[in-house]
């Protein structure tokens, strides 16, 4: 999303709130409300281990699932079967 200008931020508070314009700028300067650009500081989900469990059915057979990974570091991972493509 890009940067709005205050004129911009001020008309979205009004539209959202349902107040006139001329209300919300009067309100924001009573209270010293000024915008502040701030950029989006990601969230990043370290997986140290993977586990799960279950049964896969088919037409031919049913196999039972038990998977357990651990000690994973940053970076990349696949867990891919030729078992899958059958």
């Amino acid at each position: 999303m890009s940067a709005l200008s205050r004129d911009q931020w001020v008309a979205e508070i009004a539209r959202k709130t349902g107040k006139p314009a001329s209300d919300v700028e009067a309100l924001l300067k009573r209270l010293g409300i000024e915008p502040k650009l701030t950029h989006a500081i990601p969230k990043r989900l370290k997986l140290r281990s993977l586990a799960f469990t279950g049964e896969k059915t088919g037409d031919y057979e049913t196999k039972i699932i038990d998977f357990a990974r651990s000690g994973l570091e940053p970076g990349m991972h696949a867990f891919v079967s030729d078992a899958n493509l059958k």
